[in-house]
């Protein structure tokens, strides 16, 4: 039969725990959320703010699903705030680790590549210009010439 969000949820918690145990982590807190929503994301904001605190090194997670609910940048950038704050995020399943770790490489390379031909292009912009501005220079001094 179905499982039901409790059972679910007990389920997980129980991975968690016993992940925990087994590596020597003392739980400083569980943070439960039910639910899609994006925008009422109050376990994040917990996580969050336990991490300003120093209150933990480490947070556990099922799976990174359950931490980004579809909005991958908005994830990436929780990641890299709780990174900052010293903070290491570890999934519980192994392919979506070994996946998330491509993806946030990927994501500096990519975001690197797309800056570095940004700024390619607003340079030849620039010497574009440059040189339509000294063709402009030329043809007012010709025309004064053919005047003059």
């Amino acid at each position: 039969g179905k499982e039901s969000q409790k059972e679910i949820l007990e389920a997980h918690l129980r991975i968690l725990t016993e992940y925990a145990n087994r590596e020597g982590f003392q739980i400083a807190g569980v943070t439960l959320e039910i639910g899609p929503g994006l925008l009422d994301r109050d376990g994040l904001d917990e996580i969050l703010n336990a991490a300003e605190n120093g209150k933990m090194d480490y947070v556990l997670i099922i799976e990174y699903s359950r931490l980004f609910r579809g909005d991958l940048d908005t994830g990436l950038d929780y990641l890299d705030k709780l990174k900052s704050l010293g903070v290491q995020v570890l999934c519980m399943d192994e392919n979506e680790s070994k996946l998330m770790e491509e993806i946030k490489e990927k994501r500096y390379t990519i975001s690197g590549k797309l800056l570095k031909e940004f700024s390619e292009e607003l340079r030849k912009a620039e010497s574009e210009w440059e040189e339509e501005v000294e063709l402009e220079e030329e043809k007012d001094g010709l025309l004064e010439e053919m005047m003059g």
